[in-house]
């Protein structure tokens, strides 16, 4: 049976495609293609697009760029409803946030769940609607079965002294403990004493000659001092066990090692002057307005003598780059979570959740299976992330940023100021070519987020 629109059309439906584990040998989405395909021919409808966001997409929360787009699409007219092929590809998130989400596709158009014979979503009837909360909270149940076995294993493994994450540097892991590494583990204790002795660009200055081949920043640096896994402890999110391997630095020395970016200086007329720095030899950039032929340009240019020139770029040019790159880095809410101390309880179920993933990829995914080091790889850093932002917040040591919206970044002065405050890193190569190819903006070695979502904001 087709089903129509009032003037008589088919319906138009978005698939929404979501994995939560994206491999590259992954069947999933194309099972999920296929499945919505084979429905909407046999009931008449018409496939308008096609959402996948190609990567790892969890579905804990139903606030996610595929669900917005959706929605967007469906109240702009563009299509008259959705279509996913297994009721918990649209989520796993809390019933009442689920089914708030299936409410608002019902009420603006239709929702097709595939695998519920295809037929529109019927929140009129009771039985429809026990059906769809039924499926969702079984999605939601497994969801936190795996979350619940996962926390118990953290919790088995830090009472055993059992290192979960990627081994820091100056530790080698013996039958999943920490061990001090014979090379690198007196170079950590040398440089916690040197920044509990002399300050931040000591270490610095330290680690760059004793380790060469590795990134010493000043935010590098002022990372690897503020983890506490240097006084032994190992710790998952608000699980601690104190004296779980040997310190490499003693309480004192942690103390006082611990050091505060400072503040920069502003130029109005200017904005990036001090913040934007050559690619050649590293001195910061300068605005000032060139003349050439009666007409003049407004320019940053490399600070240094010695550079013989150095980086010069249009500074509108530049000014924008920066902004848009900005917008875009602003929205990001792991970034945001780093500089405004967060809620503890979300920050734990951010945690949770990318441990879940990992113990969950690790227990479901054959030994055998091509990639499976990468995949483990890549599900360890997303934890790491999640556990360092929840570190963070419960310990409330994030610096405290007013945290702008993208639209504010309009204005230079607000731009300028967030971008000292965030410790953004903007590096213009010297010669000619796009501003695209010349210019890196980074926050900490973080790449950029150029995916949709600036508007939104």
């Amino acid at each position: 049976m087709t089903r129509t629109t009032n003037n008589g059309r088919p319906l138009r439906l978005v698939l929404i495609i979501r994995t939560s584990k994206r491999k590259k040998e992954a069947r999933s989405p194309q099972q999920q293609r296929d499945m919505a395909e084979a429905c909407a021919k046999a009931n008449g409808y018409q496939i308008v697009a096609v959402l996948d966001s190609g990567t790892n997409e969890s579905g804990k929360t139903m606030d996610r760029a595929s669900i917005h787009e959706a929605m967007s699409m469906v109240e702009r007219g563009d299509a008259d409803g959705v279509i996913v092929a297994l009721a918990d590809r649209l989520g796993r998130a809390k019933i009442e946030e689920a089914m708030t989400t299936v409410r608002a596709f019902c009420e603006r158009g239709v929702l097709v769940l595939a695998d519920m014979g295809g037929q529109p979503v019927d929140l009129d009837s009771p039985a429809g609607e026990t059906f769809v909360v039924q499926q969702l909270q079984m999605a939601r149940h497994y969801w936190l079965t795996t979350a619940n076995r996962v926390r118990q294993s953290q919790s088995d493994a830090i009472d055993d002294g059992i290192w979960c994450a990627r081994t820091p540097f100056g530790y080698v892991k013996r039958l999943g403990k920490l061990v001090a590494h014979a090379e690198w583990g007196p170079v950590v204790r040398e440089a916690f004493r040197r920044a509990a002795r002399s300050g931040l660009s000591a270490a610095v200055a330290y680690l760059e000659d004793a380790a060469p081949g590795r990134s010493w920043s000043s935010s590098d640096v002022r990372r690897l001092l503020a983890r506490r896994v240097y006084l032994g402890e190992s710790r998952t999110g608000d699980l601690v066990k104190i004296g779980a391997h040997e310190p490499l630095t003693t309480l004192e020395d942690f103390a006082a090692a611990q050091d505060t970016p400072r503040p920069r200086r502003e130029n109005g007329d200017y904005p990036l002057s001090g913040i934007a720095r050559c690619g050649e030899c590293g001195a910061g950039l300068t605005g000032q307005l060139q003349t050439v032929n009666g007409r003049s340009y407004r320019r940053y240019r490399c600070s240094a003598k010695s550079c013989g020139g150095g980086s010069s770029i249009l500074a509108d040019r530049l000014v924008d780059h920066v902004r848009t790159r900005s917008k875009k880095q602003v929205v990001r809410r792991g970034f945001r979570a780093r500089f405004v101390p967060g809620d503890l309880n979300a920050a734990r179920d951010a945690r949770d959740a990318a441990l879940a993933e990992l113990e969950g990829y690790v227990v479901e995914t054959p030994v055998r299976t091509p990639g499976r080091e990468r995949g483990i790889a890549v599900r360890q850093e997303a934890y790491d992330a999640a556990d360092e932002a929840f570190a963070v917040v419960a310990s409330q040591r994030a610096r405290s940023v007013k945290w702008p919206q993208a639209r504010m970044l309009d204005n230079d002065e607000d731009l300028a100021v967030w971008l000292r405050a965030t410790d953004a890193s903007v590096v213009v190569a010297r010669g000619r070519g796009a501003v695209e190819d010349r210019v890196v903006v980074a926050w900490d070695d973080d790449e950029i987020d150029d995916g949709a979502g600036v508007a939104a904001a």
